[in-house]
């Protein structure tokens, strides 16, 4: 698919060579560049997605449903105990054991 497909832009072999010529020192230092000991991670609780609601469209939150129904169970988990110890040794002092 071509770069007018994708934006509906006419742009011309020399104007992405340009582009491209300013940029690849920039891109290739990035590349090269020292990488830190640890990355965040953002867990999400929720995914976002509109719903017909009283004939309008709303933003609503839908998944919380397995952290509520969790509080209906009244059966262990299968396995459960075995499966924490597991990850207690794949991921030794970064897990509580309590």
């Amino acid at each position: 698919m071509t770069y007018r497909a994708i934006c509906r832009v006419e742009v011309s072999p020399t104007l992405i060579s340009t582009v491209t010529d300013e940029v690849e020192e920039e891109v290739k230092a990035w590349q090269s560049r020292p990488l830190e000991g640890v990355y965040p991670i953002v867990y999400l609780d929720a995914i976002r997605i509109k719903i017909r609601s009283n004939n309008q469209i709303v933003n609503k939150a839908v998944y919380l449903a397995l952290r509520n129904i969790a509080k209906k169970w009244t059966v262990p988990i299968k396995n459960w105990k075995s499966a924490l110890n597991q990850f207690a040794i794949l991921f030794e002092g970064r897990m509580p054991l309590a």
